[in-house]
């Protein structure tokens, strides 16, 4: 089997995604959820000892990857395939045409998606650099907080960041705009790139009152983008466009 990454990449999975198949009539396309947990877990701990027997030899590693359902179900179309994958940031992946939809055929389907990701994500999480050694207290700990909060908290935390890089900026603090920009930036690996936190970087940094009112209208695209309300945010870059662009 060969995914096929339609969002996402398999260069840099991110450990959850869609994946989807297609009948081999052509007819209805089918479904599974694939999670790879950052945590392995021995999940004989957790089985009575009766079907403990069943899972004999396998790795914590192999049993920390899974997909829900077991056997892929019938989906209601590709664009609400596309529409979850963006709302929930998964990657979406193509898994193939399937010869029988017979229960058996279709879990062992399943299950070689399942092994097939699992490895692109532990290659990749091999080729990651590691954390850089920081002091106890450091951003080691802003990283830890980050990567627990969900993402409007991130966003609510973004926005008080970039109401702190203003004050910086207004102040002409060199060593607060420094600090703070590397706050954001941390907090950035955590988003989407479709945010352009960069950009909304750029934007504060801009004297007032063109940098303020910038920084706003990025600040609100972003929260529309988290919302799935991408309309309204290609209307909010239409005007951070004019705002540039004026005197």
């Amino acid at each position: 089997m060969e995914l096929v990454f339609e969002k996402g990449s398999p260069d840099e999975p991110r450990g959850h995604t869609l994946v989807y198949f297609r009948r081999r009539t052509g007819e209805g396309l089918l479904a599974t959820y694939v999670v790879v947990l950052p945590v392995s877990m021995d999940i004989s701990k957790y089985i009575p000892p009766l079907l403990a027997p069943q899972f004999a030899g396998m790795t914590p590693r192999q049993m920390s990857a899974f997909a829900l359902p077991p056997a892929p179900e019938e989906v209601s179309s590709y664009e609400e395939l596309i529409r979850l994958a963006e709302l929930r940031h998964d990657d979406l992946v193509f898994g193939g045409t399937l010869f029988s939809t017979d229960a058996t055929h279709l879990i062992e389907a399943a299950n070689e998606a399942v092994q097939r990701y699992a490895q692109l994500w532990t290659d990749y999480l091999e080729r990651a650099p590691a954390p850089a050694e920081v002091e106890e207290g450091g951003m080691a700990v802003s990283e830890v907080l980050y990567s627990l909060m969900s993402e409007r908290d991130k966003l609510t935390e973004m926005a008080k960041l970039v109401g702190k890089l203003r004050f910086a900026v207004e102040g002409q603090d060199s060593a607060l705009i420094e600090e703070t920009k590397e706050e954001i930036r941390l907090l950035a690996k955590y988003l989407p790139k479709e945010y352009e936190v960069e950009r909304l970087l750029e934007a504060a940094q801009q004297p007032r009152p063109k940098g303020g009112e910038l920084a706003r209208l990025y600040l609100e695209r972003c929260y529309r983008l988290s919302d799935g309300r991408e309309e309204e945010a290609r209307e909010l870059e239409k005007q951070i466009k004019v705002l540039e662009s004026s005197e």
